[in-house]
């Protein structure tokens, strides 16, 4: 009787293991969606910023049409105003303009991306 009991329980523990697998897997794949954006602005020595237009966003992620900035050194190939780009934002925050930077294009937040390649 003791055998099947054991049988049982690791019957059923794998059933869990199974069904949390399932459960984590799809949670993952949500967390991995990424933004698609377009460059807008590109710093080229000018003092101003490089900056991304978010054209395709994810659930409770910023909105389209939101800019934020980003380190093109983290992108793996050069890159040009005009250029679709696919990315995960890591953190951000929103930004106040400064009236020094009157010349330049602002964006809506600062943030730390992490880029996919597509």
């Amino acid at each position: 009787m003791n055998l099947k009991n054991n049988y049982l329980h690791m019957k059923s523990i794998k059933f869990l293991l199974f069904i949390l697998f399932l459960i984590g897997g799809i949670g993952c794949e949500q967390d991995n969606l990424p933004y698609q954006g377009k460059i807008i602005s590109l710093n080229s020595g000018n003092g101003c910023f490089n900056i991304i237009e978010i054209s395709k966003s994810i659930p409770q992620g910023l909105s389209v049409n939101s800019t934020i900035t980003f380190d093109p050194r983290l992108y793996n190939r050069q890159l040009k105003v005009g250029d679709n780009v696919y990315f995960k934002i890591i953190k951000y925050e929103a930004w106040t303009p400064e009236s020094m930077v009157a010349l330049c294009t602002a964006p809506q937040y600062v943030g730390q991306l992490e880029f996919y390649a597509k």
